[in-house]
């Protein structure tokens, strides 16, 4: 039997919800067509900002995402991370990303930015238990593979720390990430 030209197979999970609430009413989901571009727009304009050290500029726009858009783990995970990584608000922080993880169990990201919250508060033992076992063999991204590592290292459990810094070397999708990674590595070899 020959598929409908009209449809589609969508089979993202993050969208099955969307759909499934919209009725598959046109009108609702031009709307949340548009909801997600602003999301998304939000969330890029921001990483521009804080890419260009204008930090202070990259919070304020992820909070007025925020006040638009309060139920959204994106933004939520986005504002807390941020406020993690630059302010040190991280009680304010925290707030943000337990809510993103109460939006979405299921986001690396999400589990992720509490891992480095629970890091940057001295909390290693709890940042290590945040982050879902489930996901450990599934990281494909540098980041969460350096935060990995970091709580390792504070940990004493060296050899993990140089297995998640390498990983972060060998996956190469930031930077940043792969830098420190390589500057980490280059220490322990050191003591």
């Amino acid at each position: 039997m020959a598929k409908s030209k009209n449809k589609r197979n969508i089979s993202s999970n993050s969208n099955k919800k969307e759909i499934e609430q919209s009725n598959n009413d046109p009108n609702t989901i031009e709307d949340e067509l548009q909801q997600k571009q602003s999301i998304n727009t939000y969330l890029f304009y921001s990483s521009i900002l804080e890419n260009n050290n204008q930090i202070k500029k990259a919070i304020e726009a992820l909070q007025t995402a925020n006040k638009k858009y309060p139920h959204n783990s994106e933004i939520l995970n986005g504002l807390g991370y941020m406020i993690t990584e630059h302010n040190g608000k991280l009680d304010i922080a925290e707030k943000y990303l337990l809510e993103a993880s109460k939006l979405d169990s299921t986001s690396t990201n999400i589990w992720d930015s509490l891992m480095w919250l629970y890091y940057k508060k001295g909390e290693y033992q709890k940042a290590l238990n945040i982050f879902p076992k489930d996901k450990l063999d599934d990281i494909s991204n540098s980041t969460i593979a350096y935060h990995l590592g970091e709580i390792y290292l504070k940990l004493g459990v060296i050899s993990e720390a140089e297995h998640y810094f390498n990983l972060a070397i060998e996956l190469n999708t930031e930077n940043d990430a792969v830098n420190k990674s390589q500057n980490k590595l280059k220490e322990i070899k050191e003591k």
